[in-house]
Parts: structure tokens; C-alpha cells; sequence
């Protein structure tokens, strides 16, 4: 009895004694946890680009990071849309410089043409110009027509009415011959070569006539004719 009781006494002791040893070891091992990341949370430090910093710090440096990031990422976002708005930019100026190109070209055609009108317009007037020059010489020569008939400086002569031979009684070439008073028949060769009636105040009657004598005609007249000589 005595015996089983001293067992029982050992075995409650070796058991509080193991209870406490427990109790020791799990204490021991909560404050070596404790202390270890009070440790690793206070005193736990690396090096980062060759200095030694604490978690803490690198925690903050990781937050600093990511708020720069964003900082990168808006910034990109914003370099995206500038470039957008620049390349947007840039093809608003190419069709520009297309549609300019195309006015220059369209320009140039226009230059080509306008040209090419002057160079016509040039040579037609150099036309119009040679046809004028000509025009004036049809109507120098016109006028030199309509004027050929000037009297020359002789004197006229006055034939009275009868029968004169030309080469005798008046030299050869080119008269105005005009009734010198009165009316009267005119006849050269016997009518061959003129057959008129000379007078004044009468449409009837020719108040002046022009023709070239050659020696040898034969004049007749009833009424007195003055000659002129003209060219």
C-alpha cells in the first residue's frame, strides 16, 4: 500500500514536473517567436543599393515604387494620347500638303496653259499686225488709185469745137476733159474709142470724163473741151 502510494506520489510529480517543462518549452518557444519578429520586424535589415535598411523601410520604398509607377503609367497614358493628338496632327498637315501639292501641280497646268494662250495670242497679233500692214498698204494703194487722177502742173489746154488729131493738135497722155461752155457731142475715132455727151447742169450730160490719148487719134467735138493733164 505504502508501496503504490509512493508510485502514485512519483508519478504525479514526474508528471507536474513534465507539465512544467511543457509549459517552460512553450513559453520559451511563443517569446523566441515573439522576439523573433519583434527582431525580424524591428531589426531585420538587407542591404538595398548599398545600404542597409530596415523591413520597414523597404516597405515604404516598395509603397514610393508603386506610387512612382503610377506616376510612369499616367504619364504614359498621357504620352499615348500626345502622340495620338501629334499623329492626328501630322496626317491633318499630309492631306494639307496633298491637297497644296495637287493646287501647285494644278498651278503649274494653269501656267503651262496660260503660256501657251499668250504665245497664240503673240503670234496672232504678230498676224493681225502683218494684216494691218497689209491692209494699209491695200489702202495706201487705194488711195494711190482713187488719187492717180491729179493734174499735172501743165497748163490745160482749150480746144474749141471742130476735128483735131492728137500728136499734132495736142500731145499723147492722159487728160481730164470737161466741157469749156456749153453742151455737146464727144467722139474719138469715130466713137471707137469714146462716145460721150459732154455738158453741165444736166445728169444727162458728163461734166468731166478721163482718158489717155494715144498719137494718131482723131478728136470730134461740137462744143468747145478744155483738156487737163493728169498723172
Amino acid at each position: 500500500m505504502e508501496s503504490e502510494n509512493k508510485k502514485s506520489f512519483i508519478t504525479k510529480a514526474f508528471n507536474k514536473s513534465m507539465g512544467i517543462i511543457l509549459a517552460i518549452s512553450v513559453l520559451f518557444i511563443i517569446g523566441a517567436t515573439v522576439i523573433g519578429y519583434n527582431m525580424g520586424n524591428n531589426n531585420a535589415t538587407t542591404e538595398l543599393e548599398g545600404e542597409k535598411v530596415t523591413l520597414e523601410e523597404i516597405k515604404q520604398q516598395i509603397v514610393a515604387y508603386e506610387q512612382e509607377q503610377m506616376g510612369h503609367e499616367e504619364k504614359t497614358a498621357e504620352s499615348k494620347a500626345d502622340y495620338a493628338s501629334k499623329k492626328q496632327e501630322l496626317d491633318d498637315l499630309s492631306e494639307e500638303y496633298r491637297e497644296v501639292k495637287a493646287l501647285v501641280r494644278r498651278s503649274d497646268e494653269l501656267s503651262s496653259q496660260i503660256k501657251e494662250i499668250e504665245q497664240s495670242l503673240e503670234q496672232k497679233e504678230s498676224e493681225v499686225s502683218s494684216l494691218d500692214g497689209e491692209l494699209s498698204e491695200k489702202h495706201s494703194e487705194l488711195e494711190q488709185l482713187i488719187n492717180s487722177i491729179v493734174e499735172k502742173k501743165e497748163e490745160p489746154r482749150v480746144l474749141s469745137a471742130g476735128v483735131f488729131t492728137v500728136g499734132t493738135d495736142l500731145p499723147a497722155g492722159r487728160y481730164k476733159i470737161e466741157p469749156n461752155g456749153g453742151s455737146g457731142n464727144y467722139f474719138v475715132n469715130g466713137g471707137m474709142k469714146t462716145n460721150i455727151i459732154l455738158g453741165k447742169g444736166d445728169s444727162f450730160y458728163l461734166s468731166e470724163y478721163i482718158m489717155a490719148f494715144s498719137d494718131g487719134d482723131e478728136i470730134e467735138a461740137t462744143l468747145p473741151v478744155k483738156y487737163t493733164p493728169v498723172e
